[in-house]
C-alpha cells in the first residue's frame, strides 16, 4: 500500500508540474456509468469450482481527478487519479465439493470490486476547436481497493474510445465520451475471464495557462 500511495504523489505532483508549462493544461472531474459486459461464469477454486449466472446490473461507475497535457495541437496526453466501482451478483457453484446442501445450495451474493485507477492515455484530435471530436486510446492502471475474492492486486486495462468536446465559456470545457475498456493481464485464477467494460462519461475540465 505504501508503495501505491507513492506512485499517486508521483503522478499527482507531475500533473502539477505540468501546470507550470507553457503548453496548456486542463483539469476537472470525471465521472463514467459503466456497463460491465464479462463472463457470465468465473471460476474461483479449482478447475471447475466459482460463480455462475452472473448479473451485472449493479450501478458500477468510475470517478475522479483528471487532467489533459497538450503536446502539440492534435494530441494531449490524459492522467489522474480515479476511484472504480466493478461490482457483480454471482451464485457460487462447487461441483466437487462432498457436503449436500439443501436445494437449493448457494445463495446469490454481491461480490465488491473495487479499484484506484491510473490512466496514461493519448488523445488524437479529428477536429481541434472550440468543438472537438477526438480518438481517445492507452492503458488504465487499476489497483485493488477492496475485492471480495482474494486474487492479484493489480490489473492492466487497454482503453479506446471516442470523445467530443466544447468550450461552453473562456476556459471551461466540457466532454461527452464512450470507451470500451478490456483487461490485459490476468485478475483472477481464471484465464478465460477478462473484465471487458463499457463506459459512458462526462468530464468537466478548466483550462490552466
Amino acid at each position: 500500500m505504501k508503495k501505491k500511495i507513492i506512485l499517486i504523489l508521483f503522478i499527482f505532483s507531475n500533473l502539477i508540474c505540468f501546470s507550470q508549462n507553457e503548453h496548456k493544461i486542463l483539469f476537472g472531474l470525471k465521472f463514467s456509468i459503466d456497463n460491465n459486459l464479462s463472463s457470465k461464469y468465473l471460476t474461483t477454486d479449482g478447475n471447475i469450482n466459482g460463480y455462475s449466472n452472473i448479473v451485472y446490473n449493479e450501478f458500477n461507475f468510475t470517478s475522479g481527478i483528471i487532467a489533459e497535457y497538450s503536446v502539440s495541437s492534435k494530441l494531449n496526453i490524459l492522467s489522474g487519479i480515479l476511484y472504480s466501482k466493478k461490482d457483480f451478483i454471482g451464485t457460487y457453484n462447487c461441483a466437487t465439493c462432498d457436503i449436500i446442501y439443501a436445494f437449493p445450495g448457494y445463495s446469490p451474493e454481491l461480490i465488491k470490486q473495487r479499484f484506484l485507477e491510473i490512466p496514461i492515455l493519448l488523445k488524437y484530435f479529428l477536429i481541434n476547436d472550440r468543438f472537438n471530436l477526438s480518438i481517445v486510446s492507452g492503458l488504465n492502471n487499476g489497483f485493488v481497493v477492496e475485492n471480495d475474492l482474494k486474487n492479484n492486486s493489480y490489473v492492466l486495462n487497454g482503453v479506446i474510445g471516442l470523445e467530443i468536446g466544447y468550450e461552453f465559456i473562456e476556459k471551461w470545457n466540457i466532454q461527452l465520451g464512450t470507451d470500451y475498456r478490456k483487461s490485459l493481464t490476468d485478475f483472477y485464477n481464471d484465464k478465460n475471464y477478462n473484465f471487458k467494460l463499457n463506459g459512458l462519461y462526462f468530464k468537466i475540465l478548466h483550462k490552466l495557462e
